[in-house]
């Protein structure tokens, strides 16, 4: 995913993140092909909170852009596009449709992700479905990214009997977990 940094880069990810801030919106999308993963993740991250129309729209070339790393941005900003108000949620949702069975595992990843944190209020079973069957992928970030989205499902037993058995997988298990417990805290709230 975009954020595999090692963690002695959290000054630098601050600093950075202060900077852009000052930045217009048309000059930071020029940051977004910056040669390092900091640069570009603070830029993802500023773009997502300004949630301007503009952004969805020129976000929206980058989904079907050829460089894999493009459409993993694509992903990661539509997800939490606006927060907290996520004004573009239905158009985000729309566009990370293809993203969602793309070739390169970490835009899957990241588009599974996405829908989770799209879908926090509800989640369509559309969706839920969707998430079901990317916890079967090849990839380990895949299934990690799709067990931890379906946290804000619907909580129906056939998902939590998948997180249950996904559990016992290595890397997953612990994002397995995390969907379990966000399943559990809205039961309980």
């Amino acid at each position: 995913m975009i954020d595999n940094v090692d963690a002695s880069s959290s000054t630098l990810r601050m600093l950075v993140s202060e900077a852009l801030k000052k930045w217009t919106t048309d000059s930071l999308f020029g940051l977004l092909e910056d040669g390092d993963v900091i640069v570009r993740t603070a830029v993802a991250r500023e773009l997502q909170i300004r949630g301007e129309l503009s952004i969805l729209e020129k976000v929206r070339s980058y989904v079907s852009d050829d460089r894999p790393f493009m459409r993993e941005i694509a992903a990661f900003i539509l997800g939490q596009l606006g927060t907290p108000l996520m004004p573009f949620k239905q158009k985000s949702i729309s566009l990370l449709w293809p993203l969602v069975s793309d070739s390169d595992a970490d835009v899957r990843s990241a588009a599974a992700a996405a829908l989770g944190h799209l879908c926090y209020e509800g989640m369509p079973k559309v969706i839920e479905d969707c998430l079901i069957k990317l916890c079967s992928d090849n990839d380990k970030d895949v299934r990690a990214c799709a067990a931890y989205a379906l946290g804000n499902s619907s909580g129906r037993q056939e998902i939590r009997d998948l997180l249950t058995q996904l559990l016992s997988q290595k890397y997953v298990g612990p994002y397995a977990q995390l969907g379990l417990e966000i399943l559990n805290d809205k039961i309980e709230t």
